[in-house]
């Protein structure tokens, strides 16, 4: 923002700007099309651009759509619990997509606090784990931002049980050691799971 204002650049945030929540709509409407009959879709949140923008195109259909926030940064979380914006502390993630502080003012805040009825946290075990799963199971190399919503999937809410879910994966944006390190550490917890049931 201050290369932007000292050069005369325009700054376009990823999540407080009208044209990029405009634009996740859109993607909002690729689900509407792709996934006739789902009860519930989460989405991961970390601005919440992405979020607003589904569940503005999604609104008045018989769905619900779930943001998804890591427990480091659980700003969401908080501010759907209490209903009000504030600055709340963050910690660091492996989904840095996620992570960080976001500006009590940003326009995001209404239309996810009015639109979207839960917001699940995860951790980065959890996460992790849901990176590991997709490779096994189906092949996909996804970033830990965007397994996070599949991670929540996984952890299978009592209140799902039963229902029809669908799960945004936003991005494969990950080097090949940090990969490994995820993949590795699934495998060795795997392993110790294993040992401390026999």
């Amino acid at each position: 923002m201050a290369d932007a204002e000292t050069h005369g650049w325009t700054f376009a945030s990823a999540y407080n700007d009208r044209h990029m929540v405009t634009g996740a709509a859109t993607l909002g409407l690729e689900v509407a099309e792709e996934l006739p009959g789902i009860d519930v879709l989460h989405v991961p949140i970390g601005g919440g651009g992405l979020a607003a923008g589904i569940a503005v195109a999604l609104a008045g259909l018989p769905l619900q759509v779930w943001a998804v926030a890591t427990e480091e940064s659980p700003t969401w979380i908080n501010w759907l619990n209490t209903g009000h914006a504030e600055v709340v502390a963050t910690g660091p993630s492996i989904a840095e997509g996620l992570s960080g502080p976001i500006e009590p003012s940003t326009l995001t805040f209404p239309l996810v606090h009015d639109l979207l009825p839960r917001a699940l946290s995860v951790n980065d075990a959890q996460i992790g784990h849901a990176v590991a799963w997709l490779t096994a199971t189906h092949q996909q190399i996804v970033e830990p931002s965007g397994a996070a919503a599949l991670a929540a999937a996984l952890e299978a809410p009592a209140e799902l049980v039963g229902a029809r879910v669908g799960v945004l994966l936003t991005g494969r944006n990950i080097g090949l050691d940090r990969y490994r390190s995820l993949l590795e550490q699934h495998i060795n917890a795997q392993e110790q799971d294993g040992r401390d049931r026999t």
